[in-house]
C-alpha cells in the first residue's frame, strides 16, 4: 500500500495486534503443540513401547520439527514424567465415583478393578500406555501398589479375604498383571474373567 494511497484515505491500514492478543495467539499455539507432542508420545509408546521414545520419533509423529520439541520439553524425560503424571491422573479420576459408592475393602477394590478394565476398553491408546507403563515402570506399580493396599487390608481385618499381609504386594503384582498386560488388544471379558479368579482366590469375591 502506498503512502499516497493510505494519505488520501483511498487504503487503510489495519491497526497492530495488542501485546496481548499476540501473546494469547503464542499461548494457544503452544498447547496445541504441547498436546500434539504428548499424542505423538502416547502412540509411540502403547503401539513400540517405553524405550522408543525419542526425540526423532516423537517430532515424527507429532509433525514437528526436532527443535520445535525443546521449545516445550527439556528432554524426552520430561514427557514421560508427564505422562505417567497425566495417567495417574486419569486413573484416580475414573475411581472417584467407585469410592463414594463403597466403603473401603473387598467390595471397592472390585469395583475399582473392574472400573479399570471398563476405562481400558474403551481407550486403545490409554490401555495400550498403561501396559507399557506397568511393563516398564516400578514407579507405576507402587502406585498401583499403594493405591489398592488399603483395600486388601481393609478386607483383612473384616474377615473378608484369605491373604496374609506379606501375600498383598505380590497379589497386587498379579491383578496388575492381569488387567494391564494385555494392551488394547485383550478384552474386557478375559481382563474380568482373570481378576474374578483372582478375587475368588483370595477369597474376596
Amino acid at each position: 500500500m502506498s503512502y499516497h494511497a493510505v494519505l488520501s484515505g483511498r487504503g487503510r491500514m489495519k491497526p497492530p495486534k495488542s501485546a496481548q492478543t499476540i501473546l494469547e495467539v503464542k499461548s494457544r499455539k503452544g498447547h496445541r503443540a504441547r498436546e500434539a507432542i504428548f499424542e505423538a508420545a502416547i502412540r509411540v509408546a502403547g503401539a513400540e513401547g517405553l524405550a522408543a521414545l525419542n526425540v526423532s520419533r516423537i517430532a515424527e509423529v507429532a509433525g514437528i520439527g526436532r527443535a520445535s520439541f525443546y521449545n516445550y520439553f527439556d528432554s524426552v524425560d520430561d514427557v514421560v514424567a508427564e505422562l505417567m503424571k497425566r495417567l495417574q491422573e486419569e486413573l484416580e479420576e475414573a475411581l472417584t465415583e467407585v469410592h463414594g459408592e463403597f466403603d473401603r475393602g473387598a467390595a471397592r477394590f472390585a469395583a475399582c478393578v473392574g472400573e479399570v478394565v471398563k476405562r481400558l476398553s474403551e481407550d486403545a491408546d490409554f490401555a495400550n500406555l498403561c501396559r507399557e507403563a506397568m511393563r516398564g515402570s516400578e514407579e507405576v506399580r507402587e502406585q498401583f501398589r499403594k493405591a489398592s493396599r488399603p483395600e486388601i487390608e481393609a478386607a483383612i481385618a473384616a474377615g473378608a479375604s484369605t491373604l496374609s499381609r506379606e501375600e498383598i504386594d505380590p497379589y497386587l503384582d498379579l491383578v496388575g498383571l492381569a488387567v494391564f498386560s494385555g494392551g488394547a488388544e485383550a478384552k474386557a471379558s478375559s481382563r474380568r474373567r482373570q481378576v474374578d479368579i483372582l478375587l475368588r482366590a483370595a477369597g474376596m469375591a
